[in-house]
């Protein structure tokens, strides 16, 4: 569920785990601890309760439910529709508890949303979403095209390929919910079909917003950052040819990033009071990445229980004092491309053991992302006829070593030369208006 889907305000994400199970073994899922485990319904829906009640007594000051437009009430895994009676009884148990507690604007405003992989359909499903119609949303998984998702969404056990399932269900969900976003998660594995894939969820599936992103863990290389590179580059001449109508969002293209992050005070995870997680036997964490079947048993960082609420104060505190001010270092504080350069802070708790230094695991790829975004946007604007420039940060010497010095060359010429270009021009105009005076 994106921003622009949920309205002006961005709602608080609350969600609940209904299993540690999942019916698919990813091969990049960074829930390597998975387990049958299913929710314990009673305290899933004294959870519920304490949302709606806004009982300050129990969320200890960590998140204030009060003055807010709604919730977004996210079920989730493993995989949520492996469990989906649950799914079921939640959603209907929240807004019969609105009602209950004379809050249903809350209702109202509130989205329902299961995150799935799009496996399981029934009918059971398909009456919750027609009961639940114009508040609950499905967000589908699919990875680009067959053969990027096959490569890593298969079967456990029989490791047999998704796709096909996935995408007939996916036009079944879409009867009840206007579903026009999907996550698109590149490896190693699959990099290859970037390319493909955009084709085939814009064209094929009527996608318009694609959120992606490479995984966090420690498995990308020089040679991956090359070709992401050159795989950006022809998607960015693919959206320009084909789908620039203002309505596709491609979230690799961003026009903000790629330049120095001056925000220290901030960071860029939300896992510190912007969400909220309940594992399946009523644990509470920051989100999803901290639990058991995320970190392993042992490592988990819960701030609470349901039976006892926010107890964890310490780790609060900490959580919400995590800022890059803390975490950067000095390579990081100088980078000049740092702006959009995201970390998970539960995978750094994962990996350190605490929150002291940024993991750079992404840094190369964030790098290649940088120079197709010159690429994409400078391309953009001179076919638009717009003055706008999108300057290159990453000096040329990295740029020359990463795409080489033909391509850097190029890439440079096309934003900062032409800048200073324009610069010259404008200098001259003015001069010329001086003399004419």
């Amino acid at each position: 569920m994106t921003e622009r889907e949920r309205g002006e305000h961005t709602l608080p994400t609350i969600s609940i785990q209904v299993t540690g199970d999942c019916n698919l073994a990813c091969t990049y899922c960074y829930q390597h601890s998975k387990n049958s485990q299913m929710v314990d319904i009673e305290l899933a829906k004294r959870f519920i309760d304490k949302i709606i009640e806004n009982d300050q007594s129990f969320w200890n000051g960590y998140i204030d439910f009060n003055n807010k437009n709604g919730v977004l009430l996210d079920f989730v895994g493993g995989e949520p529709l492996v469990n989906y009676k649950a799914v079921i009884e939640l959603c209907d148990y929240f807004k019969e508890s609105c009602i209950k507690h004379n809050k249903m604007s809350l209702y109202c405003h509130s989205i329902l949303s299961i995150s799935t992989n799009g496996t399981i359909f029934n009918d059971d499903i398909e009456a919750l979403l027609k009961r639940h119609k114009g508040r609950i949303y499905t967000s589908v998984t699919i990875d680009g095209c067959k053969e990027l998702h096959d490569t890593c969404r298969r079967f456990k056990g029989s490791n047999k390929p998704s796709y096909d399932i996935v995408v007939d269900n996916f036009k079944k969900f879409r009867k009840y919910c206007d579903v026009r976003n999907t996550k698109l998660t590149l490896s190693p594995q699959n990099l290859d079909y970037l390319c493909e894939s955009i084709d085939n969820l814009y064209e094929n599936l009527g996608i318009y917003e694609l959120n992606s992103n490479c995984v966090y863990e420690d498995v990308w290389t020089y040679e991956d950052a090359q070709k992401l590179y050159w795989l950006l580059k022809k998607v960015a001449d693919k959206i320009l040819e084909n789908y620039d109508d203002g309505k596709r969002r491609f979230s690799f293209f961003n026009e903000y990033f790629f330049n120095h992050e001056d925000h220290m005070d901030k960071s860029w995870c939300g896992g510190n009071g912007r969400m909220l997680f309940m594992q399946y036997d009523g644990k509470i964490f920051p989100c999803i990445r901290y639990s058991e079947t995320s970190t392993g048993k042992g490592k988990d960082f819960h701030i609470g229980t349901v039976e006892k609420g926010i107890t964890q104060t310490d780790r609060v505190c900490l959580l919400k004092s995590l800022c890059r001010d803390k975490y950067y270092d000095e390579q990081c504080r100088q980078c000049p491309i740092s702006r959009g350069c995201s970390e998970c802070l539960a995978y750094m708790y994962e990996v350190n053991g605490n929150f002291d230094s940024k993991l750079k695991t992404l840094c190369y790829m964030h790098k290649a992302r940088s120079l197709a975004n010159v690429y994409y946007w400078n391309k953009k604007y001179m076919e638009e006829n717009s003055s706008n420039v999108f300057l290159m940060y990453l000096p040329k010497i990295e740029a020359d070593a990463l795409v080489g010095k033909e391509e850097a060359d190029m890439l440079f010429e096309m934003s900062n030369l032409r800048f200073a270009k324009s610069m010259d021009a404008n200098q001259d105009k003015m001069k010329s208006a001086e003399g004419g005076r």
